[in-house]
């Protein structure tokens, strides 16, 4: 499949923490990028985006060549402005995103954050059109058992003979019942209403299966079409939120493909003003990117 993407080309991008405080800014932007979940991402970017010298980090930072630590940061800085935020800074920071991630972000993620910019609680958009991307979203009652209803018209999701069987604009993969629970148990989402996101290529599908109460970390699956076997799975952190007891912690993603790249970007819009973009190497699943509108820090918006 061959996919169009905007792009933006960069100049200047070079790594920034040697050139301030060598010992402690290097020792935080380290512990920053090599954290292995969003906890510890949280308390390495919170020490580097917080103390005296910050706004002067922040202003460097975004030109990190390391994509992570240009985003947070690049957001970061952008919130703490002292007039409100405007549009137009809005429009330079997805610009800049697009051109860093080199992936068309699609309209739902910027249209939520326009309201957030707006100060209003962003509503999630129920259409999007990423169809052909082979997008999709099935429920599944609260019983395993139980496939439910499908709730797109352009996705078929069935059962039988021990085997599921997806089915969206063209694409289908069958499934061992044994290997789709098995995904389920993976990723935590043993409770309440799931939902399955899906993207295909020629050759695999990206599964991300997810619910409406732990508000994650969920997992994606890439799965060998032909041999219908994991190749691999990854961490989806999003951007974690304060949370009360029973439902209201919904997640809506989109999953782009951008072959030429070789990536898959996860974009996410959570509870409140929480919103999430992580990208993943198509071959193997390992983070590329990730961005969060907290820095995984629950008490920020």
């Amino acid at each position: 499949m061959h996919h169009a993407f905007s792009m933006l080309t960069l100049v200047g991008v070079i790594t920034i923490c040697d050139m301030i405080e060598p010992s402690e800014c290097t020792k935080m932007c380290e512990a920053a990028i090599a954290a292995k979940s969003r906890e510890q991402a949280g308390i390495a970017y919170k020490a580097l985006f917080n103390g005296a010298d910050a706004d002067e980090r922040l202003l460097k930072l975004r030109l990190d060549a390391d994509i992570s630590m240009s985003l947070n940061a690049s957001w970061q800085l952008l919130k703490r402005g002292n007039a409100p935020l405007e549009l137009r800074d809005l429009g330079r920071f997805l610009g800049y995103t697009e051109g860093r991630i080199r992936t068309r972000i699609p309209s739902r993620w910027m249209a939520n954050l326009v309201q957030y910019v707006e100060g209003k609680t962003p509503q999630i958009l129920l259409s999007d059109n990423y169809r052909s991307l082979g997008h999709m979203s099935v429920t599944q009652k609260t019983r395993k058992s139980d496939l439910g209803a499908v709730v797109s018209e352009n996705v078929s999701l069935s059962a039988g003979d021990q085997k599921i069987t997806v089915k969206v604009e063209g694409f289908e993969l069958t499934v061992a019942e044994d290997l789709f629970n098995s995904l389920i148990k993976k990723g935590n989402v043993d409770h309440g209403l799931r939902t399955l996101w899906c993207a295909f290529d020629d050759k695999k599908a990206y599964l991300l299966i997810t619910d409406g109460i732990s508000g994650g970390p969920f997992r994606l699956t890439a799965i060998d079409r032909a041999a219908k076997t994991t190749l691999w799975d990854a961490a989806v952190w999003t951007s974690p939120v304060i949370r009360f007891a029973g439902p209201g912690n919904e997640y809506t993603f989109d999953l782009v493909l951008n072959q030429a790249m070789g990536t898959i970007a996860v974009f996410g819009i959570g509870p409140g003003k929480s919103c999430c973009i992580e990208g993943f190497d198509l071959r193997d699943g390992k983070a590329k990117y990730r961005f969060s509108s907290n820095c995984w820090d629950a008490t920020q918006e």
